[in-house]
């Protein structure tokens, strides 16, 4: 049925990569083993946290290596096994050294943004956070240097003015798996093309660091609003009110021009806003240190707004 791809070998580790496995399972080609970060302790309680991956393949019946070091000689050789399969990546979480890019035939990388904008570790954040009206995914060849490959093919989509990584994560991670399957085909076909970067237009997508999770009022709201959407669901966006943290997890842009330093409270009816730079920002859902997210309105019940100010 199929000419060169009837034998996967497939890197993922999060959410986003479960859609594409799911995908080329479904298409009838054979997974031979899937490759995904080792479990790491995290979270409240310092648990042992699974890749959804794995998770997902435990659950398709497809073997699992989560190896501690790409390079050992061991990882190396069962790759070495399947050098007639083709490999494909997506949100793996590791650069691949050159020896292992050069055993199978075949390395396509599903890649969450519109090549060359924001190659990198955190495409859909900084797509959010920069405030841009669009974005994609990009199956490409995988080279040595940070998704630089050729690429195959390119599907593009809007981003909502209230997309959040998480929600635009989910819509990517369906139109990869609909990019790979697609590719998957055109390699059958041997109508596999790839089209070499325009390095010069490039720009580069660092992963979130965690002083970019507090926000500046004095900011413009606009600002304000990518940042809480691009750091949803994690880190999550914060201010403080009287040292305490504060999350932010949504908010609404307003036309109102800010009256007030930034910073500044106001209530109008049920309604909660904050004074950025420009305009006054509306705060939908939050959430105090140590307890439950909450609605702005049932946070407003017994939160004295008078006089405060959040920094």
């Amino acid at each position: 049925m199929f000419k060169r791809t009837s034998k996967v070998v497939f890197f993922g580790t999060p959410d986003f990569a479960v859609p594409i496995l799911e995908a080329i399972c479904a298409s009838g080609r054979s997974v031979q083993m899937v490759i995904t970060q080792p479990d790491r302790k995290g979270g409240r309680g310092n648990r042992i946290l699974v890749p959804a991956v794995k998770q997902t393949a435990i659950t398709l019946g497809i073997p699992v290596l989560q190896p501690e070091k790409i390079k050992s000689e061991s990882f190396m050789n069962s790759l070495r096994d399947e050098m007639n399969s083709i490999f494909v990546v997506a949100a793996f979480g590791r650069i691949l050294h050159q020896e292992l890019i050069d055993i199978p035939y075949r390395i396509l990388n599903v890649h969450a943004s519109i090549l060359p904008r924001w190659r990198g570790a955190a495409p859909i954040a900084r797509a959010i956070m920069n405030g841009d009206k669009r974005t994609g995914v990009s199956v490409m060849k995988i080279v040595r240097e940070l998704d630089a490959g050729p690429t195959m093919l390119k599907k593009d989509i809007d981003i909502d003015k209230n997309d959040t990584t998480g929600t635009l994560t989910h819509r990517l991670a369906i139109l990869g798996a609909q990019s790979i399957i697609e590719a998957l085909n055109l390699v059958d076909l041997e109508k596999d093309h790839f089209l070499e970067q325009d390095s010069s237009q490039a720009t580069y997508a660092s992963p979130i660091e965690n002083e970019e999770a507090q926000i500046i009022w004095n900011k413009p709201a606009e600002f304000i609003h990518n940042q809480v959407r691009a750091l949803q669901p994690s880190p999550g966006a914060y201010t403080t009110d009287c040292s305490k943290r504060l999350k932010i997890h949504q908010t609404r842009l307003t036309k109102l021009v800010a009256d007030k330093p930034p910073g500044s409270l106001k209530v109008a009816e049920t309604a909660l806003f904050v004074a950025t730079q420009d305009r006054w920002l509306e705060i939908i859902e939050l959430q105090r240190e140590g307890k439950a997210r909450q609605l702005a309105t049932s946070f407003l019940q017994g939160y004295n707004t008078t006089h405060k100010t959040w920094s």
